[in-house]
């Protein structure tokens, strides 16, 4: 595959997490002002699900593509569409560079025959072996912590293991067998020991943790782009807010004795005398990554007597119109691939105004 290809490709992935982050946003807003501001499942679901639309987009685009072949169905043909019918003021060369800057930046970028292209590929590199090298060092960690702990509980592949140096619970998983490790500090309190594990099950129920290994695999590729990082907040923010809900939903437990649970976790999360979790994991609590907002948040929230139910005809409702948005929006960044009329009168244009300015008499 050709390097511009491959530079295309990458670039309109990055623009797809934007728009898409962009449309999750305006969804949950919407969201808010309908009364569903703590949907925190429903939300959480929508947002997965634009992961899925970015991820099914190149196949939509390719489906529609053929379908609708003799239409514009990008901006740039549509531009120029406009331009023709007399909508945008701006002479064709000037219009003609605006459309071909995209192009000419990959060509440069791909030849690197700037001192601008090389300093962003250093600038990627970097980044990339970076958090490529994180990714390493915590999945060797994750490791060493897995085989210093002690087996606990079996139940087919789901091992239940107790470390003496983790801070707080959490749930990973390998190829094949998922692990929730436990603080054997946890031991002497079997009311927070199975609160503990209700909890981390729930996440193992609703793929959580897998969806922590892909984001975390995909931080190198992303590491510069804003809306992955917002992404990856919301999702982490709002797998907790959804786990706590569902429990609470149960009355499996007593919902202060919960929430006293939650905070226990947290002071010893806070000491720094063991060992920290290290990613790819789900933990009971993480309060690096927001400073104790997010704990403090989920405390407000399942202390708040509010229950929030919503169907899955809901769901469908709204995860339609944000996928078809996605899928639009990933045709319509697409790049022309032939000269159609448009192009062919635009060219000509272009070509007529050079002509133009170069028979124009020069004044002495």
């Amino acid at each position: 595959m050709p390097i511009e290809t491959l530079l295309n490709v990458y670039i309109d992935a990055n623009i797809m997490l934007l728009v898409a982050y962009s449309l999750w946003s305006l969804a949950s807003f919407s969201l808010a002002k309908m009364g569903l501001k703590r949907a925190y499942t429903l939300q959480l679901r929508l947002l997965n699900g634009g992961m899925v639309a970015i991820a099914l987009s190149p196949v939509f685009v390719q489906l529609l593509g053929g379908l609708a072949s003799p239409y514009s169905t990008n901006i740039s043909d549509l531009v120029v569409a406009q331009y023709l019918a007399g909508h945008v003021e701006i002479s064709a060369v000037r219009l003609q560079s605006i459309l071909e800057m995209r192009a000419d930046a990959v060509r440069d970028f791909a030849m690197q025959g700037t001192a601008i292209s090389k300093v962003v590929l250093g600038v990627f590199l970097l980044g990339f072996g970076w958090f490529s090298a994180r990714i390493f060092r915590n999945i060797h960690e994750l490791r060493s912590i897995l085989r210093a702990s002690h087996k606990w509980r079996q139940f087919g592949r789901l091992h239940l293991l107790v470390s003496d140096t983790v801070l707080v619970p959490f749930s990973t998983r390998g190829l094949r067998n998922r692990y929730i490790v436990i603080p054997s500090v946890m031991l002497d309190d079997t009311s927070d020991l199975r609160m503990a594990v209700s909890h981390e099950l729930e996440h193992f129920r609703r793929f959580d943790v897998e969806w922590e290994i892909v984001l975390e695999f995909l931080r190198p590729l992303f590491f510069w782009n804003p809306g992955f990082y917002g992404w990856k907040r919301q999702v982490t923010q709002l797998r907790e807010f959804s786990c706590d809900q569902i429990l609470a939903a149960r009355n499996s437990f007593d919902l202060r004795a919960y929430c006293e649970c939650l905070l226990r976790a947290s002071a010893r999360s806070l000491q720094g005398k063991t060992m920290a979790v290290a990613s790819p994991t789900v933990p009971l609590v993480n309060i690096e990554s927001a400073g104790g907002s997010v704990l403090r948040s989920r405390i407000v929230a399942l202390t708040t007597p509010e229950e929030i139910r919503t169907s899955r005809g809901l769901f469908v409702l709204l995860i339609a119109p944000l996928m078809l948005l996605v899928f639009l929006s990933a045709m319509m960044i697409q790049r022309s691939t032939d000269w159609s009329h448009d192009r062919l009168m635009l060219s000509t244009i272009v070509n007529l105004e050079r002509l133009g300015a170069r028979s124009a008499p020069t004044l002495p």
